[in-house]
């Protein structure tokens, strides 16, 4: 900015140099998007999540505690990572997780939280899994999406599509399903035939004790 000064002298004025000062972002960061979890096996449970909408985010603190109101901070946090994945190998069923997104200016945001009950179930094969699901093509998706399950045995089968707290939104099969692989078509829709949100879902497939899952996720 170009500043000029004027005297009591017609035609006589001053100029100061132009204004070098640049504003600082001293706004924090969106929180994580979408965070999920699933519990394996007795102890161990995986947090996934999406990208902070921030632009500016950097990295993300992952925090435990044992009550739902529990406030994030340094004694209580287990991880700080770039990555969008963390697996607590130590998991309990009355832990919350909070996760922070921490900008590059060190500002953080408000936090993401999982709550115990929103910490999902799936199965820990003992065997190499016979069930499959392949990933969830396009995602993200508009209008639909598909996704290929693989059966090796003529078997009664669960396939559903659920959203981030766990509940089913959509039965995409129920019954019996011959071996092979077969192709399901997700619209985004939900049972009683209205569109769902944007936001992450999972399709998951259950076949006695064996279950797997792939996530997608709806942008309209």
């Amino acid at each position: 900015m170009l500043a000029t000064a004027h005297a009591v002298v017609p035609g006589l004025f001053v100029a100061s140099s132009p204004d070098s000062a640049s504003s600082e972002d001293n706004l924090p960061p969106g929180p994580p998007e979408d965070l999920y979890g699933w519990r394996i096996g007795a102890e161990r449970a995986e947090l996934h999540w999406s990208p902070s909408l921030s632009p500016d985010a950097a990295y993300y603190a992952v925090h435990r505690g044992v009550q739902p109101t529990f406030v994030p901070a340094p004694d209580n946090r287990l991880s700080v990572t770039s990555h969008l994945t963390f697996t607590d190998d130590a998991w309990r069923d009355e832990y919350t997780y909070k996760i922070i997104t921490i900008d590059r200016h060190g500002l953080r945001s408000d936090p993401a939280t999982l709550l115990p009950e929103q910490v999902l179930h799936a199965a820990e094969p003992t065997a190499p899994t016979r069930l499959g699901l392949s990933a969830c093509a396009p995602s993200p998706f508009r209008s639909e999406t598909q996704v290929v399950l693989t059966n090796d045995q003529s078997a009664s089968v669960h396939v559903g599509v659920y959203d981030v707290a766990g509940h089913l939104v959509r039965r995409l099969f129920e019954g019996r399903l011959s071996s092979g692989s077969h192709l399901l078509t997700w619209n985004g829709v939900s049972d009683t035939g209205r569109d769902v949100p944007n936001g992450a879902y999972f399709v998951r497939a259950i076949r006695g004790n064996e279950a797997t899952h792939s996530r997608v996720v709806l942008l309209r």
